[in-house]
């Protein structure tokens, strides 16, 4: 690799009580330059591998549950299968939507269900087109070409297209692609010109897709294309219609092409969705048919199991299992002993006081720590993330854990916050947390740590004029920012509802604030 050579001549002595247990972005661990590389630590605690083979194609779940993570996996999976071939479409590299309204504003009409169509079947195409088999059979050289000269329209870059729209529409040259029919399909493309608009090809496209998979050379080996749609949040706005029709439509299509093409014709092809389930939300309310596709074809990543509150062994708990790879893989890395029956033991003292035997202790070191947490992967990869800079001594004691939840606590806060911005004006999200302050020095001066409903509206509205209180309670309640208190001192946080209830905001309950608002209130001088 590029500084493997420099590094190896002049890094200092490496202190070997650094460790590194990844990276927030899955993207990141895929690299095979990655620290944390995740195809040797990846689990699949969900059974989302299962859940593809059938119906399912959905993948919803809170940022940073692990959604991208399981794409990565399968892609890399894919790298040294040479039977599954997979795919990307992000969109951060372009954002339909405005492609959508640059062709408005240029006079060429885009429909957006034509253009997640023709995406998706161009790409399936390319992952055809780009094996190894195709590329040594004559007949689809034609087709690469047609793909080739067409590139800008397939791997589509916000940059390049914005030029192409606004100068050709959205009419794609298929000089090519007339030759490829004429020689494989012995009939012509019935188009006289030799560019034409994109949504005319989709037919011919179908056309094309059943023939190639449906071959002889196809089935024999056992071939699989994957198309993954990844980083939908990027540029959603939960307050345009435009921005959720963008993701209706998507849905729609993927539905479509995944029940009536691919599984209908026995095509061993797939398009699988990455959602954010407060983008779910959003959208499954928003027409007569999108609360049913979400009830009948999206799998869940939801990381809280029930019997987190029994007296189940945490070593057993899948959140614990995710720490526990990439601790085993992290100690072995910097030739540290490690407990091979439970990792966290070498990473963290537990009890923290030793005064008290583990079976007496209040709370075990790893439930203290998730407390603080919202019970997902990238929490507990950013709570330990100063490790790789700083030296520890292991295992940590109470007095490095605080400082760790210091640090977190800031780092979470920014990360809800970004993850507000797809739903409130930066504004309003400034005005959210300056009340969320005001209310954490409220639940201070309470004997119970919390407030009523009708304190809670008061604080909201002196900070927030233009917000509903009961809207933004809801929404504050389903992020687990705020929980609900029962009469009872029992807590409900939405991050923790059982698999056999379900929890909503309730206003004649007191309300009280997440673990990490309240430190990191505390560190912000809100007292």
């Amino acid at each position: 690799m590029v500084f493997k050579h420099i590094a190896q001549k002049n890094s200092p002595q490496k202190n070997i009580e650094c460790i590194f247990l990844g990276s927030p972005e899955a993207e990141a661990e895929a690299l095979p330059t990655s620290r944390m590389p995740l195809l040797k630590v990846y689990q699949d605690h969900h059974n989302l591998i299962d859940a593809l083979q059938n119906e399912k194609f959905i993948i919803c779940g809170k940022k940073g549950a692990g959604k991208s993570a399981f794409a990565e996996y399968i892609s890399l999976l894919a790298d040294d299968e040479p039977n599954l071939f997979c795919k990307f479409i992000r969109q951060g590299e372009f954002n339909l939507e405005h492609i959508v309204q640059i062709g408005k504003e240029s006079g060429h009409e885009i429909e957006r269900e034509n253009l997640y169509t023709w995406l998706i079947l161009t790409n399936i195409l390319k992952l055809f087109a780009d094996n190894q088999a195709a590329n040594e059979n004559d007949e689809y050289q034609l087709l690469s070409q047609f793909l080739k000269k067409n590139s800008g329209y397939i791997d589509i870059r916000g940059s390049e297209i914005k030029e192409m729209v606004v100068k050709d529409g959205f009419e794609i040259n298929i000089e090519y692609l007339k030759r490829f029919f004429s020689s494989k399909f012995k009939k012509d493309v019935e188009i006289k010109q030799t560019r034409a608009p994109f949504y005319k090809l989709i037919p011919h496209l179908k056309e094309i897709i059943l023939k190639v998979l449906q071959s002889k050379d196809e089935k024999e080996n056992g071939n699989s294309y994957l198309l993954f749609f990844d980083d939908l949040d990027i540029n959603f706005n939960a307050k345009d219609q435009n921005s959720i029709e963008s993701i209706i439509s998507l849905l729609r299509v993927s539905k479509e092409i995944n029940n009536q093409f691919f599984a209908k014709n026995n095509l061993d092809s797939k398009v699988v969705i990455l959602l954010r389930d407060d983008i779910a939300k959003s959208t499954s309310t928003a027409s007569a048919d999108t609360a049913k596709i979400f009830s009948s074809y999206s799998a869940s990543i939801n990381w809280y199991q029930d019997e987190y509150h029994k007296s189940f062994p945490e070593t057993e708990l899948n959140i614990r299992k995710f720490l526990n790879e990439r601790i085993k893989y992290a100690f072995s890395v910097e030739h540290l002993v490690v407990n091979e029956v439970d990792p966290w033991l070498s990473l963290v003292n537990d009890p923290f006081d030793k005064s008290f035997p583990a079976e007496s202790a209040p709370k075990t070191s790893f439930k203290y720590i998730l407390d603080h947490t919202f019970f997902r992967p990238r929490d507990l990869i950013l709570f330990f993330a100063p490790l790789q800079n700083h030296k520890y001594r292991f295992p940590l004691v109470r007095n490095d854990i605080h400082q760790l939840i210091g640090i977190y606590c800031e780092e979470i806060v920014n990360e809800l916050k970004n993850e507000l911005h797809c739903f409130y004006y930066q504004d309003e999200i400034l005005n959210i947390f300056n009340a969320i302050g005001s209310i954490s020095t409220a639940c201070k001066q309470s004997f119970s740590n919390s407030i009523t409903y009708a304190q809670a509206c008061t604080i909201f509205e002196e900070n927030c004029n233009d917000i509903i209180p009961r809207a933004i309670f809801s929404d504050l309640f389903e992020r687990s920012i705020i929980g609900n208190m029962g009469s009872n001192g029992y807590v409900f946080y939405k991050h923790r509802e059982p698999r056999s209830d379900t929890y909503s905001f309730n206003a004649e309950q007191n309300i009280v604030l997440h673990s990490a608002l309240k430190v990191y209130c505390s560190n912000k001088g809100f007292s």
